[in-house]
C-alpha cells in the first residue's frame, strides 16, 4: 500500500492491534490458560457510584457521602464475592456533581438495568465520537473516510481501554463524544461548538485544556461560549461544586496511586525507575534514581509547554490556518488532557483513536510526508496504547505488572509525537518561506 493513501496510517494502526490481538490468542492457546480481556467485576462497577448519586439528588442526600439509599441483591452479593466488607465513608462519587444531573434519564431504570443500557450507551458513544472527527475533515474522499471508518471500527472493536471502559460503565466515554463534536461543529455553529466543550469540561474537568487551542487559534467566540456554559452549570449547584473542588478534588490531586491500570506519566516513569534501579544493581553501582513525581510533572511540563508556543508561532507566521491543519492541531492536546492527574485509568486511551483521522487527513494537506520517526511514534504509540495488558498479564502473571507498562508507554509515545510533529510543521513553514501553500495540498 502506497503511503499516501489517505488511509494509510489506521491501515498501519488497525494491522499492528489485529496482529498483537492474534498474538495474544496464539499464546492462550499454547499454555492453554483461561483469561479474560478486563478484570472481572459486574458491569457498570464504576457506574453504579454515579446512579446511586442521581438517586441522592433526587432524595436531598449529599452527593459526597457515601450513602446507597438502595443497594439491589446482585450487588450485595458481588460485595461479599470480593470480599469488600466494610465500605469507606469516602464517597464512591468522585466527580463534578453535573455528571449526576446528566444521569437522570436512566434513573427511571433499576440500578442493574441502567448499567446495562450505558454499557450499549458508551459503545454508540465511541464510536460516534470517531465517526463525527472522521466526517470533520473535509480534505478526503467519502470513500477514503469509509475505509478509515472501517480501520477505526476494527481498532475500537480490538482495543482493550474500549473494553475497560464499556465494562466498567465510566461515563468519561460521553465527555469523549462531546468534545468530538465540539470539535466537528467548530466551523459550523461556534454557539453548539462551545456547549459541547462547556459540556465536557463540567463533567470531568480534564478537557479544560481545549481553551489553549481556542486562545491561540482566535477561536475567540467559541472560547467565551464554552466558559459560558461551564459557568452557568456551576451556578446551577454552587454548593455542590465547592464542597467538590474543595474536598473530592483537592483529595484526588493528592493522590498518588501506582495502580496497575494507572497509565499517568507519574505510573510510566515508576516503570522506568523500576527497571534502571535494576540494571544499576545489576552493574553494582551504587547509585538509585527517585523523584519520579517530580520528574513526570516535570516531563509533562516540558512537552505541554512547547504546544502552545509552537501553535501559536505558526499561527503568527502563517495567520488564518487551512481547516483540516487547525482541527489536526488542536486534536493534538487531547493525549496531554487525560495525562494530568497522577492517576489516569486505562479506560481514558480510548480518547487517543480520535487522532486517527487527523493523521490520515495530514497525509493529504501536505506535499512533504511526515517524517518517518513521528509516523512511527503516533502509529506504534496509539496501538501500545490499545494492547490487550489484561489478558497478556493474566496469561504469563509476571511479577511486576508489566504489560500494563504497554498502554501507558504508548501514550507517552503519542505525547513525543504531537511535540516533534508541530516543530516538524513549524520548521517546514521556516524552510518554505513560511508560505503554507508551498507546502500544503490546500490553500
Amino acid at each position: 500500500m502506497e503511503p499516501q493513501k489517505p488511509y494509510y496510517p489506521a491501515c498501519v494502526i488497525a494491522v499492528l492491534i489485529v496482529l498483537s490481538f492474534g498474538l495474544v490468542n496464539v499464546c492462550q492457546v499454547y499454555l492453554l490458560k483461561d483469561t479474560y480481556p478486563v478484570t472481572k467485576l459486574w458491569v457498570g462497577s464504576d457506574y453504579v457510584c454515579v446512579y446511586n448519586a442521581t438517586q441522592n439528588l433526587i432524595r436531598g442526600v449529599s452527593l459526597y457521602e457515601n450513602i446507597w439509599l438502595s443497594v439491589p441483591d446482585y450487588l450485595k452479593q458481588l460485595v461479599v464475592v470480593f470480599n469488600v466488607h466494610k465500605m469507606s465513608n469516602d464517597s464512591w462519587y468522585c466527580y463534578p456533581p453535573i455528571l449526576a444531573y446528566l444521569n437522570y434519564p436512566l434513573i427511571y431504570f433499576d440500578m442493574e438495568t441502567a448499567s446495562r443500557l450505558m454499557f450499549f450507551i458508551l459503545i454508540a458513544a465511541v464510536i460516534s465520537a470517531y465517526s463525527l472527527i472522521n466526517s470533520s475533515f473535509q480534505n478526503m474522499g467519502g470513500k477514503d473516510k469509509k475505509i478509515i471508518f472501517l480501520y477505526g471500527l476494527i481498532i475500537i472493536l480490538l482495543s482493550y481501554p474500549f473494553y475497560f471502559l464499556i465494562v466498567r460503565g465510566h461515563m468519561i466515554g460521553i465527555t469523549i463524544l462531546l468534545l468530538a463534536a465540539g470539535i466537528y461543529l467548530l466551523k459550523k455553529n461556534n454557539l453548539l461548538c462551545g456547549i459541547c466543550f462547556g459540556l465536557s469540561i463540567s463533567m470531568f474537568l480534564f478537557p479544560v485544556l481545549i481553551i489553549v487551542p481556542l486562545f491561540l487559534f482566535r477561536r475567540y467566540k467559541i472560547m467565551v461560549y464554552t466558559l459560558l456554559t461551564f459557568f452557568l452549570l456551576i451556578l446551577l449547584c454552587p454548593n455542590l461544586w465547592w464542597i467538590f473542588l474543595k474536598n473530592t478534588l483537592l483529595q484526588r490531586i493528592a493522590t498518588s496511586d501506582l495502580l496497575a491500570e494507572n497509565c499517568s506519566l507519574s505510573n510510566t516513569f515508576s516503570y522506568f525507575q523500576t527497571f534502571f534501579n535494576r540494571i544499576i544493581e545489576i552493574a553494582g553501582v551504587q547509585f538509585r534514581i527517585t523523584h519520579l513525581n517530580k520528574t513526570a510533572l516535570a516531563s509533562y511540563s516540558l512537552l505541554f509547554s512547547v504546544m502552545p508556543l509552537i501553535d501559536y508561532k505558526i499561527r503568527k507566521k502563517y495567520g488564518t490556518l487551512d481547516m483540516n491543519i487547525e482541527i489536526a492541531l488542536i486534536l493534538m492536546y487531547l493525549p496531554f488532557m487525560i495525562a494530568v492527574p497522577n492517576i489516569v485509568i486505562q479506560y481514558n486511551l480510548v480518547i487517543l483513536i480520535l487522532l486517527i483521522p487527523a493523521l490520515c487527513s495530514l497525509t493529504q494537506i501536505f506535499k512533504k510526508p511526515m517524517p518517518q520517526p513521528v509516523f512511527w511514534l503516533f502509529s506504534v504509540g496509539i496501538a501500545l496504547s490499545q494492547t490487550q495488558a489484561q489478558s497478556l498479564q493474566n496469561l504469563f502473571q509476571p511479577k511486576y505488572a508489566l504489560f500494563h507498562f504497554f498502554p501507558a508507554f504508548g501514550l507517552f509515545l503519542v505525547m513525543i509525537g504531537c511535540v516533534l510533529f508541530k516543530m516538524w510543521v513549524l520548521m517546514a513553514f521556516q524552510k518554505t518561506g513560511n508560505n503554507i501553500h508551498a507546502l500544503a495540498n490546500t490553500g
